[in-house]
């Protein structure tokens, strides 16, 4: 039977078992928000999301949503503020340690969770197995496109042997199996409110009110009233699992101009900008004149400068030697000192500082400090010498010039980019800055095709991997869309392959981080890619709050909400 059938036939024979008791009534009585003692924060989103449900929102079209998710609907675990999985609706994540994750001998694996006892939708209602299996069943089903997910194509069935167990059996390793059922890959869906729907509608079904102003989840507050353009207003969740959240109301505010947020943070109107709200410039200036607010940092992704590989001009490009001179010419620290108020660090690859696993790794990268003198002596090995005009020239006569692109609108990496060109200018190298205008920036060819090097924001876990494959190229037989992700550079080595894909096929985590460290160790040493600084996420909050953090790439500002708390 194929997996959308077992999932089915499981959800079917389910039915009875897995059945929900009689939902608890909502209480309608509740204390005004203006009473004495009622806890309550207004946070702001920098824009308008389309559903609370994150399958339905445009990849990168509101920032701050996946925050509004957290709060109001729990997957079975969650992304804490350094990028590892929590147990959240589940009791434990699966581990090889634990006995929940299970390597098969015929090369198959299983990964078990069990739901916590209490957790509830917002009606009341438990959740159970057989929401999962009907999660996976919409999931699955590619007659609702939306909900897709890579992931589905490796999985074989499922199986729920009761009512709080779902157990999945994956046709072959797949690294990230542990983290099913959360934002990232099948949020749960009460099968209780949308079985219908599917079962008579499936053309209408993302049109259901549960994917708009009906939200219905497990997490710690609950929507009260959601009005699009607007705003809503949140509710905690008496009967949370983890315990009753601090803070009693939420108000969400959808701002989408700036200015006009940043005045009302000034103003007291509102505690928190959830998201990347905005620009580290911009955070910076909001702060300067408020007196009652700070700004938190976490790191995001890194800004890096990728080699053309593929046909580059120069040709020296291509010339390991040539990759080096280029990143020891460049004062990195300079430019965070500059432009990023000294708020960020140095990028030697990307995989931060702050990730759970950079301990193990670190040793394995290849660090270029700022070395002007040492950039000198490689372009001279490269039979370069400097003209009159201190400017290298190569035997020829002819004078050693480069393009550097960006095509991003935030203005600290433009900047940088202009400074970049100078620090290289004053190293010997002649440089074209360019910042590709908004009609061209989508046209891959042109982009796929840039001369030297391409400064862009990317590449910040190990969850990046995939786009050093040589099939993540961006070439003309793909379309230049590559394939798993956006390989620059068009770098394409079959030893960097083998690699890549050994580190995916290998669950056990210490043996997958040696041949991550090894991934690590050639992409630096080679220059693959050369990593300049880490752009940051600023979070702008009221000094009212408690426990609330910047959030960083991976996580959200609200995946400790239950915890926040506000000092009266």
């Amino acid at each position: 039977m194929s997996a959308t059938r077992i999932i089915l036939a499981l959800t079917v024979l389910l039915t009875a078992a897995c059945a929900a008791p009689t939902a608890t009534p909502r209480s309608e009585s509740r204390p005004s928000d203006a009473a004495i003692g009622t806890k309550r924060i207004v946070a702001a989103v920098a824009g308008d999301p389309p559903s609370l449900y994150p399958d339905l929102n445009p990849a990168g079209g509101v920032r701050g949503v996946e925050s509004l998710t957290a709060m109001v609907n729990d997957g079975l675990s969650i992304i804490d503020e350094h990028g590892a999985l929590q147990a959240r609706a589940a009791e434990a994540v699966p581990s090889l340690e634990n006995g929940l994750w299970k390597l098969l001998p015929d090369g198959r694996m299983e990964t078990t969770w069990r739901i916590r006892n209490g957790v509830r939708w917002h009606d009341g209602t438990p959740l159970s197995s057989a929401d999962l299996l009907f999660t996976a069943m919409v999931g699955h089903d590619k007659d609702i496109a939306v909900f897709g997910n890579i992931a589905y194509d490796t999985i074989d069935q499922l199986t729920a042997p009761d009512a709080q167990t779902v157990t999945v059996t994956w046709k072959a390793p797949y690294i990230y199996a542990d983290g099913a059922f959360t934002r990232e890959f099948a949020l749960p869906m009460p099968r209780h409110v949308l079985q219908a729907t599917y079962d008579e509608n499936k053309s209408g079904f993302t049109e259901h009110p549960y994917f708009s102003t009906d939200f219905l989840g497990t997490g710690p507050y609950k929507v009260r009233e959601l009005v699009h353009g607007s705003g809503m207003v949140l509710d905690a969740t008496e009967f949370y699992f983890l315990g009753r959240p601090k803070i009693d109301v939420i108000e969400v505010k959808f701002i989408l101009d700036p200015n006009t947020l940043a005045a009302n943070l000034q103003a007291g109107s509102v505690d928190l900008a959830l998201g990347r709200a905005f620009s580290l410039e911009q955070a910076l200036a909001v702060k300067e004149q408020w007196s009652g607010g700070k700004l938190d940092i976490a790191p995001s992704n890194a800004i890096q400068i990728h080699p053309q590989f593929m046909d580059p001009t120069p040709t020296v490009v291509a010339d390991l030697r040539f990759r080096r001179a280029v990143i020891q010419g460049i004062d990195r620290q300079g430019l965070i000192d500059a432009f990023f108020a000294g708020q960020t660090t140095v990028a030697d690859a990307w995989i931060n500082a702050n990730d759970e696993y950079y301990a193990e790794l670190a040793p394995s990268i290849v660090r270029y400090g700022f070395d002007p003198r040492q950039s000198s002596l490689l372009l001279e090995e490269l039979g370069y010498a400097k003209g009159a005009d201190e400017m290298y020239r190569d035997r020829t006569g002819e004078p050693l010039k480069l393009e550097i692109r960006t095509s991003t609108p935030n203005q600290s990496q433009i900047q940088a980019l202009y400074a970049i060109g100078d620090m290289l200018q004053r190293v010997g190298i002649g440089v074209d800055s360019v910042v590709v205008p908004l009609q061209r920036a989508q046209e891959l060819p042109y982009r796929s095709n840039f001369p030297a090097f391409e400064m862009v924001r990317g590449m910040s876990d190990l969850r990046s991997l995939n786009t050093l494959h040589s099939r993540a190229s961006r070439v003309a037989e793909n379309g230049y869309r590559g394939s798993g992700g956006t390989n620059y550079a068009r770098y394409m080595k079959p030893e960097l392959d083998q690699l890549i894909e050994r580190y995916y096929a290998t669950i056990p985590i210490k043996e997958r981080l040696q041949v991550a460290g090894q991934i690590l160790h050639h992409a630096s040493d080679q220059l693959v890619v050369m990593p300049v600084v880490w752009d940051v996420e600023p979070t702008l909050l009221s000094n009212r709050l408690v426990d609330v953090k910047a959030r960083n790439r991976d996580s959200s500002n609200a995946w400790n909400v239950y915890q926040w708390d506000v000092r009266l």
